[in-house]
């Protein structure tokens, strides 16, 4: 016996027609018919008498009826109390920002929050990677959307959002200097800063390729990269979605094979117990649509 097969049963009971309680139930009449003849099979009894004007309950799915009656409302019982509890919650997050990409879907996050937790206020704070994780780690805020290169520190829990890949673009008057590795470290590259996650992904992309640059320019910021690529200024790394856009740029060309896979994600200490932060992440799993569990 299933809560769907009670839902079913006690539609059918109310209005007396098969068809019209599937309507009502957005639910196909094989469907309805397999949840009727299931509980009966199951109870060992005939629940309703079928007529030519329709169905009407039995003595015995009158008895049936009044303990479904019981059970539905106990569960609805049971949905308002969850909702007053979720409702109830309230406190602020502070969530480090390391990327825009439209990908980690913050908007939808903020409009999720505010249908289930309208208590709940959200703040964030732009910073790079390496900076979220120390304020995480600090606990001067509780967590943060980061760009990744797995693995994480085991002190964190990461929940991944988005793979993506980092491809190295260049103005598109290098174009024939592409496949020359001598050439490419003559020219001037614009890397992000040291010590930052995005430069240990760029500084291992150069090392497999034997890129070592002469001149380098660093910058914190991926579109001010963007920019300076296609003014002419330097090749630079940019994540995959804007590389792609770059692509189109007549001034920007992408170096094929000079690439890797990092992940954008949200990450919060491991161990953290907190309803408010948990609300949060339950809300950012169903914007993100994940079944899988967060990994440590």
């Amino acid at each position: 016996m299933t809560l769907q097969q009670l839902l079913s049963f006690t539609a059918i009971a109310q209005i007396g027609s098969i068809a019209r309680a599937a309507e009502r139930l957005a639910l196909s009449q094989p469907t309805l018919s397999g949840h009727i003849k299931a509980l009966e099979s199951e109870f060992a009894l005939t629940l309703f008498s079928r007529t030519n004007t329709g169905m009407t309950l039995t003595g015995d799915g009158r008895r049936v009826m009044k303990h479904a009656q019981k059970i539905l409302a106990a569960r609805e019982e049971l949905f308002d109390e969850v909702k007053t509890a979720r409702q109830s919650l309230s406190g602020q997050i502070t969530i480090g920002v390391a990327s825009s990409n439209p990908s980690l879907k913050i908007d939808a996050l903020l409009e999720r929050i505010a249908q289930t937790h309208p208590r709940i206020s959200l703040h964030f704070e732009s910073a790079p990677t390496a900076a979220i994780i120390e304020n995480v780690m600090k606990q001067k805020i509780d967590a943060g959307f980061i760009v990744a290169d797995p693995p994480i520190s085991k002190a964190f829990t990461f929940l991944e959002g988005k793979r993506f890949k980092v491809r190295a673009a260049a103005p598109v008057a290098w174009r024939e200097n592409a496949h020359d590795p001598k050439k490419l470290n003559a020219l001037p590259w614009i890397l992000p800063l040291e010590q930052s996650v995005c430069r240990h992904i760029a500084d291992r992309i150069m090392s497999r390729h034997i890129l070592e640059p002469d001149h380098i320019v660093c910058t914190a910021n991926e579109m001010v990269t963007r920019d300076l690529i296609a003014s002419g200024a330097g090749i630079g790394f940019l994540h995959d979605d804007s590389a792609i856009a770059a692509a189109n740029d007549d001034r920007i060309t992408l170096l094929d094979g000079i690439e890797d896979e990092a992940c954008l994600g949200f990450a919060y200490l491991a161990g953290r117990d907190d309803p408010v932060l948990f609300a949060v992440i339950d809300a950012l799993r169903t914007v993100w649509r994940l079944d899988r569990p967060p990994r440590p």
